[in-house]
């Protein structure tokens, strides 16, 4: 997959990009085809990251909101930083933005597990723009959220027959994941945990 995604010499790819690249398609496709009408979407995703990268590394990282993010992903490609953290930095940082816009197909006949993957908690949380997205008759909660302090909803729960699937999965607070359980009256203008420890 990685060889039709970048069917020609990259500049921009290297061998710990390879290696992330890699891991996070391998993880993906055990619940998801990938079609190879998405691969110069990913190829487009990887490369506009990669030059936001740079392009901040220019400034000096002193100048955009997001500088911060591409100054973790510098120091993490770095030249011998290959221990977990740098590994892990790579992952979360290359999968929060790698399938933007991407449109993944559910695989047939897969029993996914009921807890959502660190993927596809990543292309969640990106996608919801890391605010939580429970809801009550039409009104989004939209807190914003730091990546450790939420979780994955199922909207259909499990219990209900909810597939663990990306389609099914939005981004909720975890206190307040918790307290909705399966209701589907919880309503987080009034129950929001976010809102009630912020206050206190």
């Amino acid at each position: 997959m990685l060889g039709k995604i970048f069917p020609e010499n990259n500049p921009h790819l290297n061998q710990n990009y390879s290696l992330s690249l890699y891991w996070i398609l391998s993880r993906i496709s055990l619940l998801y085809k990938i079609p190879e009408d998405q691969y110069s979407v990913i190829r487009n995703n990887f490369e506009k990251l990669d030059i936001a990268r740079l392009e901040a590394m220019n400034r000096d990282y002193s100048e955009r909101p997001n500088d911060d993010i591409f100054e973790d992903l510098s120091l993490a490609m770095s030249r011998g930083n290959t221990g977990i953290e740098g590994i892990q930095t790579r992952h979360d940082i290359i999968g929060a933005y790698l399938f933007n816009g991407v449109e993944l197909e559910p695989l047939p006949n897969v029993d996914p597990n009921r807890i959502y993957s660190h993927e596809e908690k990543l292309i969640l949380f990106t996608r919801a723009g890391g605010k939580c997205q429970l809801e009550h008759f039409g009104n989004i909660c939209g807190h914003i959220l730091d990546f450790d302090e939420a979780v994955v909803d199922h909207i259909k729960p499990h219990s209900a027959g909810g597939l663990t699937l990306l389609e099914n999965g939005r981004i909720s607070y975890k206190l307040c994941n918790i307290s909705r359980g399966v209701r589907d009256d919880f309503n987080p203008a009034t129950e929001c945990k976010y809102a009630i420890i912020s206050t206190t």
